[in-house]
């Protein structure tokens, strides 16, 4: 389909003296990465996070543009929304906004598939399940659509460790800066969060691998209704792993084992009992709300089957996101604040101050793979693609 019009829609970490070092090693022979205390760092009012939820408490689009309908189709409020002109399962009020879709041609590119079975953003995503993500967030006029990468999250959490609008800001920040191009012109990846178990009672996790997957599968989607809800990653804030303390994050999955028994696990009480860290008279402490916001960036993108950056790329650079050899509090600050970068091919830069990928990075993400959803094993030796 061809898409004319442009749219902007959308470790571990020991304090010794100064020293941070990240550990990423896994604890199990089969998937189970921890960034460890992976950090990073609040944006307030950042746009375009959406923020889902069936029962309405959290449901609706927070600050989006609506889509450019420019000259060609009638006005949106000047539609019937149940109108499907041609039949295909997407009512004309979506499909007008799509240089790609042709509101009277169920078949709008003549491939043989039908539009609403089409992913040609290959996100993963098919216009079908990104129509039922909007009707889900209560909007039409913005959110996932078929021209740009989009990611759907369910999240759960425990007593005391639900997710601030201001971390899931910082997290759609990062992946909407991903230095990669949609069929629409616009670029990035945009998230988009669904809110499922709130207030789980407060559980560690689990030693075994086994036992933190059957945690995940217990937790999938209870409330969250649609044929998008199939497609999301999975996302819970829990409270402690304490048999890994220096944990505070880690994505699970197991080769024999289904999607269902994958996904991320964030320990905000493992980072409450690191941080703060690397204090210093110039620069300030990267704190809590610095980790846990790096962590769930840094965890969600092993989901798109990123393994961390070594030197298989020819050294560890420090400004990625996906980083975790860091031997000192600069190193920690440079991934975390972008500190002496201006270059955001690197990831983070010093006048955004806050984490993002590295082109290189970028490159790397699978779409078509994603751990919790089609996949529950890291490709490339079980390590994530490396650079």
């Amino acid at each position: 389909m061809s898409a004319a019009r442009g749219k902007e829609i959308i470790a571990r970490v020991v304090a010794l003296g100064a020293l941070v070092a990240f550990v990423a090693a896994c604890s199990e022979s089969v998937t189970a990465r921890d960034g460890g205390s992976e950090l990073g760092v609040r944006e307030g009012g950042v746009k375009d996070t959406r923020v889902g939820d069936t029962r309405g408490g959290d449901r609706g689009v927070a600050d989006g543009p609506g889509a450019d309908l420019g000259d060609g189709p009638p006005a949106a409020d000047t539609i019937d929304p149940t109108l499907d002109s041609d039949g295909d399962g997407l009512p004309d009020v979506f499909e007008n906004q799509f240089a790609s879709l042709d509101a009277h041609k169920a078949d709008s590119d003549g491939d043989g598939i039908g539009d609403a079975d089409e992913d040609d953003d290959k996100d993963g995503l098919t216009a079908a399940e990104e129509l039922a993500a909007r009707v889900a967030l209560g909007t039409m006029q913005s959110g996932p659509g078929p021209e740009t990468r989009d990611l759907l999250v369910e999240v759960d959490y425990q007593v005391g460790r639900a997710p601030s609008k201001a971390l899931l800001d910082g997290v759609a920040a990062a992946y909407r800066a991903v230095d990669l191009v949609n069929i629409d012109g616009s670029r990035g990846v945009n998230v988009y969060f669904f809110i499922d178990e709130r207030d789980l009672p407060v559980a560690n996790m689990p030693s075994s691998l086994g036992g933190r997957g059957d945690y995940l599968r217990n937790h999938g989607p209870k409330n969250l209704k649609g044929a998008h809800v199939a497609k999301m990653l999975h996302l819970i804030f829990a409270s402690e792993r304490p048999d890994a303390s220096s944990r505070g994050g880690e994505t699970v999955g197991e080769s024999q084992r289904p999607p269902a028994d994958a996904g991320v696990l964030i320990y905000g009480g493992n980072l409450d009992k690191i941080f703060p860290v690397c204090g210093a008279p110039s620069s300030a402490a990267v704190s809590v709300d610095e980790a846990l916001l790096s962590t769930t960036i840094h965890e969600l993108g092993h989901t798109l089957q990123l393994g961390h950056d070594t030197s298989v790329g020819g050294g560890v650079n420090p400004y990625n996101i996906m980083a975790t050899s860091l031997p000192t509090c600069d190193d920690l600050k440079k991934r975390t604040r972008g500190v002496g970068n201006t270059n955001p091919a690197l990831g983070a830069i010093e006048s955004v101050g806050a984490p993002r990928f590295s082109t290189a990075a970028a490159k790397l993400m699978r779409f078509d793979k994603k751990l919790s959803v089609e996949v529950s094993q890291l490709d490339d030796g079980d390590d994530g693609y490396e650079m």
